[in-house]
């Protein structure tokens, strides 16, 4: 049986390696990148792309050729990762490692066939189907790092796993963290929600709430972005906060949230010209490569809430004149009476004074009298 495993990495590389740290038989194994433009996780990224790809062999049930794998080989489960090489110089994914479990065969639902194609997308959790498989992992997951986006007032990157990630956030400013991963997501990470839940809190986060976004399919994945977006808009917009957004790499879910969150929730001047949007994101976090028809598909599907949200704003633009109107009539006729009780205030300290005048007089001419 061959089990290939691919991988996409957005920066250029010489080579990309796959580096098993459980299995010395897939130690070290070079990838090559595909020599040609493909439609590479067409839900997630929307684009042809050129991913790294490697095979490897695994073992069968001796004396059968049926696609059983062999447990007792021990090459039902193995962890590892990527590492990049460029000029002689590695740079390894982050921990914890990615994990590849074979399944058992007699469990295969036929997922494939449903599904219209052989590739199997982000999941740790494998089928040998007619004694093969693709795995297909999507990003390369690079150090921690997060981005400011200023006239948003969120920051957004990937995922923060140790404490001293949760240190760097909460130093920035942040006290309210969106993580739009998965369950699944969170297995091949080896993620600890309640572990991570703890340090938030330790480290000065108020809020963390987890709106999964999942990219395995269509509609699945504009209903996630949709609903993440209306989060996301509350906690800003709503509640005050300062937010931390992230997928698992920060590079495509999180880029392709914030363009459906500018143009839904109108947060750009140019919210309704998605080329313009796309061109902000691009020199605002030039990491992240969206999905441009995943926003336009939401924006679409959600047209309604759109002008909802723009009536809205228009209402409130209204409400803010009609307020600086009201404003500017109460100023002016403040300095209207003001400007009535100067001059009634004027004339009666001249009323005084001419009062006064008339005294001093009458007492100079009585006292010439006398």
């Amino acid at each position: 049986m061959s089990l290939s495993v691919w991988n996409y990495d957005s920066d250029q590389y010489d080579q990309m390696i796959m580096d098993s740290v459980t299995d010395p038989r897939y130690q070290g194994v070079h990838m090559q990148k595909v020599p040609m433009d493909m439609v590479w996780l067409n839900v997630k990224y929307g684009k042809k792309m050129c991913p790294w790809k490697t095979s490897v062999t695994v073992e069968n049930i001796h004396g059968t050729n049926c696609g059983q794998f062999d447990r007792s080989s021990g090459a039902q489960e193995f962890t590892y990762n990527y590492i990049k090489r460029s000029f002689n110089k590695n740079i390894q994914e982050r921990d914890p490692k990615r994990i590849l479990e074979l399944q058992d065969p007699s469990k295969y639902d036929g997922r494939l066939g449903d599904q219209g194609h052989a590739i199997q997308v982000n999941t740790d959790k494998i089928f040998i189907v007619n004694g093969h498989a693709d795995k297909a992992d999507g990003n390369f997951i690079g150090l921690f790092n997060f981005k400011r986006i200023n006239e948003l007032n969120l920051h957004m990157g990937s995922y923060p796993l140790w404490d001293g990630d949760v240190h760097k956030l909460n130093d920035s400013g942040i006290n309210a963290v969106l993580d739009i991963q998965t369950q699944i997501d969170y297995r091949m990470r080896g993620i600890q929600t309640r572990q991570l839940t703890e340090m938030y809190r330790k480290n000065g986060i108020k809020q963390f709430l987890n709106s999964p976004v999942c990219d395995f399919e269509e509609e699945q994945y504009a209903e996630g972005l949709f609903k993440a977006a209306c989060v996301l808009n509350t906690l800003i917009n709503e509640k005050g906060y300062s937010v931390y957004v992230h997928d698992t790499n920060g590079v495509s879910r999180i880029a392709t949230l914030i363009m459906v969150y500018m143009a839904l929730f109108l947060k750009h001047k140019q919210w309704n010209n998605i080329p313009a949007l796309q061109q902000y994101l691009k020199m605002t976090y030039p990491q992240g490569h969206p999905n441009i028809d995943m926003v336009k598909k939401v924006i679409n599907d959600n047209k309604d809430f759109q002008n909802q949200q723009l009536k809205k704003l228009q209402d409130d633009e209204e409400r803010r004149r009609r307020q600086a109107d009201e404003s500017g009539r109460q100023k002016q006729l403040q300095d209207a009476n003001d400007e009535a009780e100067r001059i009634r205030l004027l004339r009666l300290a001249e009323a005084e004074a001419e009062k006064d005048r008339l005294e001093r007089v009458n007492y100079e001419e009585a006292e010439k009298r006398r």
